[in-house]
């Protein structure tokens, strides 16, 4: 949810969320949540694959925001 772009700061800078290392290829993607070799939230409920879920108007496919 954090890299949906919003207004530039008063500043007029604004730089979304990245997500830290290295995309996976889309042929070896890892099992359960596409992020969970990447995410900083990561637990072990991730290894399984959330359903999809709608947060704030945003379709999101992950075990935080899905109960």
């Amino acid at each position: 949810m954090h890299s949906i772009p919003a207004l530039a700061l008063a500043d007029g800078r604004k730089r979304l969320a990245a997500i830290p290392g290295v995309v996976p290829s889309l042929y070896e993607l890892p099992s359960g949540c596409k992020f969970s070799d990447r995410c900083p939230q990561v637990f072990d409920r991730c290894g399984s694959e959330p359903d999809l879920t709608e947060i704030n108007g945003h379709q999101v496919r992950c075990w935080l925001y899905n109960s």
